[in-house]
């Protein structure tokens, strides 16, 4: 993962190669190169489209194969919707004020789930003189109509945070997507068909 840029998925092709340099004691030649990546960076509002990897009391973790730092926290889950600790499923109970105490829609590991990026985190470790130091920055939809950031998408801004890690300290991920299904057509995708 590049901060601020993405999690690079593999090379593309070369744009330039420089000349080949050999070093006094060295029997290698070293070159600099330009080259182009894939990087998979969604970008804010965009809808994706995973597998749950894991529900629990906070929230859903959903995979994408290939990256599975994806979040959706118990805030933006259809209302109501409620955890069953028993089946480790969250379930959304729709139209609640029916007489017949409405419909169940599961949620549960290795269903299909369309969501909504909201936020996307960027996660830096630094060195410092009192240990290790995590600085978050996170771009997520502005309220706004202000572009008073330098950001490179209007409607879109970024906030940084830094915190100071212990030494038992859970590390945080490179790069981190929340995400939201609290919109008509979002959910588990077998919903809607």
């Amino acid at each position: 993962v590049l901060v601020d840029v993405g999690l690079c998925v593999c090379f593309y092709d070369f744009i330039d190669v420089g000349d080949p340099y050999v070093y006094p004691a060295e029997g290698s030649a070293h070159q600099r190169v330009k080259f182009r990546m894939v990087v998979f960076r969604p970008f804010i509002g965009e809808i994706i489209v995973g597998k749950i990897a894991a529900c629990r009391e906070d929230g859903i973790r959903v995979s994408l194969d290939f990256f599975d730092d994806i979040v959706i926290p118990t805030m933006h889950l259809q209302a109501p919707s409620e955890y069953v600790p028993r089946r480790k499923c969250w379930i959304w109970r729709f139209d609640e004020d029916d007489e017949s105490g409405g419909i169940e829609f599961p949620m549960q590991a290795g269903d299909k789930i369309r969501f909504r990026v909201r936020t996307i985190d960027f996660t830096s470790l630094t060195t410092t003189a009192k240990g290790i130091t995590a600085t978050t920055t996170s771009e997520m939809k502005s309220n706004t109509n202000d572009d008073i950031d330098d950001t490179p998408l209007p409607g879109v801004r970024r906030r940084s945070t830094s915190i100071d890690l212990g030494k038992d300290a859970e590390v945080p991920s490179a790069m981190r997507i929340m995400g939201c299904v609290n919109e008509d057509g979002l959910g588990v995708t077998s919903w809607w068909e």
